[in-house]
């Protein structure tokens, strides 16, 4: 079984537990005992300590006696049904960071609550949480407080997932021999005072980009192949005199998947080819593609970072240090929103950069000899309908790509929670355009081997990129001979496999540090 680490969880724990569904383990320190003593010491010494003997925001002038009616009423209060279910992998993930926060023993919350959400992971019975509810400021309240009141067992108004059926939670943890929990005072705040949701969310989106990210690049490859790509601007020695890490990295790369291809062409190619009319340099898809794809990775590797750092972070308030409590606002999740926002933008280059590509492929007057819309033969209109389907989703993706931090409300909670990071939102925002873009990329894939088909029997040779081609067709299980005539499966059965841990390439760690996902 694999074991969680308090406050050192990594993307490798991350995929197995959250996306892969493997059972995982924890072991209580004695630090969580310690901020419970510390706790209730003050609590007899009559000190006020916000949301223990006090109401909550900007009711907080309030003193309350009974303090653990108060946590139960707090889960109650916020344990709120309104949008659509989010994702398993999403709610899984959100169990996994809230014990990995907790656990790490500042927050006064007995080990058998956390032992709950672990119990929870293990017999795959996952709470039902929605889209809606959080600014991203208080911590995730609505989508905690969901969670909370199911692994609680509060009534039979919240509900689980098990085994793709939905039922309500009491009876799912009744046969799971799991008993309601009664909360003691500070532990309704410490579960749902924090920003896992948008964290677990924003790392499924990382996971699934990195994949995506991997494929994309070995698709350009393909591209850059079929269009007799001039890959002498790859040299070492030009991308140098511009000594930006990743853009370095990415001509290397490429340069390394290109070496030997007999549809590479070299600068005597291009002379010769200029002196029978033909352009002497690539277009800009191809030839500036380290430099465009240099500024997507370096987002995407401070995106990671960042989510990194957030999920391994103690974000409830108040939080109890040794003899000193400390009240703050860690549970505002702006680096989230930033990375997320950040991500949105990244996607929507790539998108542009696929619908590029593919405008080159299909158009006659650009793509070196391939017929217009890749279309050989009879009434076949070939790559037309792909090609719709990519114009349709580009433009979507672009407009998920507007920043969605700069919008919070300043008047949120009484004006509270007057600053706020929307990561929820931005979040779920990206989860969605990294969605579209494997369905897109999934139609690049179809169009680039229709192009690659068709050159393939015009040159009588076999490109580099073939073998790449032949991986997937093993993965999505249809021979690439009849992806033509079999296009719904395989762009279901691509989108899956484009998300997936399965990679038919690997991406050395400057590019893509692997090391934090491998």
């Amino acid at each position: 079984m694999l074991k969680l680490n308090p406050g050192a969880i990594d993307y490798r724990l991350w995929q197995q537990v959250a996306v892969d569904q493997s059972s995982v383990s924890w072991q209580p320190s004695e630090q969580l005992q310690a901020s419970i003593d510390e706790l209730n010491k003050r609590l007899r010494l009559g000190e006020a300590i916000y949301g223990v003997n006090t109401l909550f925001g900007s009711m907080a002038d309030s003193a309350v006696a009974d303090h653990e009616a108060l946590q139960s009423q707090l889960i109650r209060d916020h344990a709120l049904h309104v949008g659509k279910p989010l994702k398993i992998q999403h709610v899984r993930a959100a169990l996994l960071l809230r014990v990995n926060s907790l656990a790490q023993g500042y927050s006064a919350i007995r080990p058998a609550l956390l032992q709950r959400y672990i119990d929870l992971l293990n017999a795959k019975l996952i709470p039902q949480v929605f889209d809606l509810g959080s600014i991203g400021a208080s911590g995730d309240l609505v989508p905690l407080a969901t969670m909370a009141a199911a692994a609680l067992g509060y009534d039979d108004q919240h509900l689980v997932n098990e085994h793709g059926e939905t039922l309500d939670a009491k009876r799912g943890l009744q046969a799971h021999g799991l008993d309601p929990l009664i909360l003691k005072p500070k532990e309704g705040i410490a579960l749902i005072n924090g920003t896992s949701f948008s964290t677990a969310i924003a790392g499924n989106v990382m996971l699934s980009a990195r994949h995506l990210v991997n494929h994309q690049l070995q698709l350009h490859a393909c591209v850059a192949e079929v269009m007799h790509f001039n890959a002498s601007t790859l040299a070492s020695e030009f991308q140098q005199l511009k000594p930006f890490p990743y853009q370095q990295s990415v001509a290397a790369w490429l340069a390394s998947l290109l070496a030997g291809s007999p549809w590479v062409q070299s600068d005597n190619d291009r002379q010769l080819a200029f002196s029978h009319g033909s352009l002497l340099q690539d277009r800009y898809s191809l030839r500036c593609l380290p430099q465009f794809w240099s500024p997507i990775l370096e987002q995407f590797n401070r995106s990671r970072d960042a989510v990194l750092i957030e999920a391994n972070s103690v974000t409830d308030n108040p939080v109890i240090i040794n003899s000193q409590i400390y009240h703050g606002g860690h549970f505002l999740a702006q680096h989230i929103a930033w990375a997320m926002d950040g991500m949105r933008q990244a996607f929507s280059q790539l998108s542009k950069h696929m619908e590029a590509q593919i405008s080159l492929l299909v158009e006659p007057a650009y793509s070196r000899g391939l017929p217009a819309s890749l279309a050989t033969s009879g009434f076949s209109v070939a790559a037309k309908p792909l090609q719709l389907i990519s114009n349709a989703i580009t433009p979507q993706i672009q407009l998920l790509a507007n920043s969605m931090t700069n919008l919070f409300p300043v008047h949120a909670e009484q004006l509270n929670q007057n600053i706020n990071s929307l990561a929820f939102g931005s979040a779920n925002m990206a989860d969605q355009s990294v969605d579209w873009l494997a369905e897109q990329t999934a139609v690049f894939a179809l169009i680039t081997l229709r192009a690659m088909t068709i050159r393939q029997q015009q040159l009588a040779s076999e490109p580099n990129g073939w073998q790449y081609f032949e991986c997937l067709a093993k993965q999505v299980e249809v021979p690439l001979g009849q992806w033509a005539a079999q296009q719904n499966q395989v762009l279901r059965r691509l989108k899956a496999v484009l998300l997936s841990a399965s990679q038919p390439v690997a991406l050395d760690e400057q590019l893509l540090p692997v090391s934090h996902f491998a």
